[in-house]
């Protein structure tokens, strides 16, 4: 799913996109990965609990990592994957803390402000008057960690496009944190996992990169890297019973 800058933007009801400003979303499905040919120069690796996928493209060297979102036990060995590679952490990373069900604004600032981590964005989770979920992405503005009053304009305004939407909480939270940090948000009872395998991924595959011809013939090294979630977790986490929807 793209990210996008904001201080507060809705990003899609029912995966479809809706928002104030114009904005651009390609379905889940869409991007899926697909395994690599030998032909091509995608290279990837399958691990326990999920998979990821890079190649070079956009002048960037993209990364994408996938997994079981078909099932609960699919999703369950992704969090527990990512529980384990928090053990390999080392310095800080980029990491998504993905909560139980919703938490709320105080709950958010309070866990956030004791963790000591560096947040990046998060998103919350809203139902429409017609049951939909809605995602809404936020992020910091200046130093105030949750804009409460930017929130409560954008629903109002959306409640003019689609009424009785209702905002439940903050579902996941874009980070950058150390291992102990990471680990300490683990041992929150609100917290499901915290994803780190863009993070690993991203190593893994420019580690790969260095021996690949295909990936040497198109100069990768000198590329910024993307990467990617192929799919919401907690999206998925909702559609098979994980988290309440």
């Amino acid at each position: 799913m793209r990210r996008w800058q904001f201080p507060l933007t809705l990003v899609t009801i029912g995966l479809v996109a809706l928002s104030l400003t114009v904005v651009t979303m390609r379905g889940v499905a869409a991007d899926t990965p697909t395994a690599p040919s030998q032909q091509s120069n995608q290279i990837g690796e399958k691990l326990a609990g999920w998979e990821y996928f890079a190649a070079p493209g956009d002048g960037a060297f993209n990364v994408i990592v996938n997994y079981d979102k078909g099932s609960a036990q699919g999703i369950n060995a992704f969090a527990a994957a990512n529980r384990q590679l928090v053990d390999q952490v080392n310095g800080s990373v980029e990491a998504t803390v993905v909560f139980k069900q919703p938490i709320t604004a105080s709950e958010f600032k309070d866990l956030i402000g004791k963790s000591g981590v560096q947040v990046k964005a998060y998103t919350m989770r809203a139902i429409s008057g017609t049951g939909l979920r809605a995602t809404i992405a936020g992020a910091p503005l200046g130093n105030d960690l949750f804009p409460q009053a930017a929130l409560d304009g954008l629903v109002r305004n959306v409640n003019q496009k689609q009424a009785g939407v209702v905002f439940k909480g903050v579902v996941t939270v874009d980070v950058t944190a150390n291992q102990r940090q990471l680990k300490q948000l683990l041992a929150d009872g609100r917290v499901y996992t915290t994803d780190v395998t863009q993070s690993v991924a991203i190593g893994r595959a420019r580690a790969k990169a260095v021996t690949n011809a295909a990936m040497s013939k198109a100069n990768v090294a000198s590329l910024p890297t993307k990467s990617r979630l192929a799919a919401p977790l907690y999206w998925y986490m909702e559609d098979m019973g994980i988290a309440p929807q």
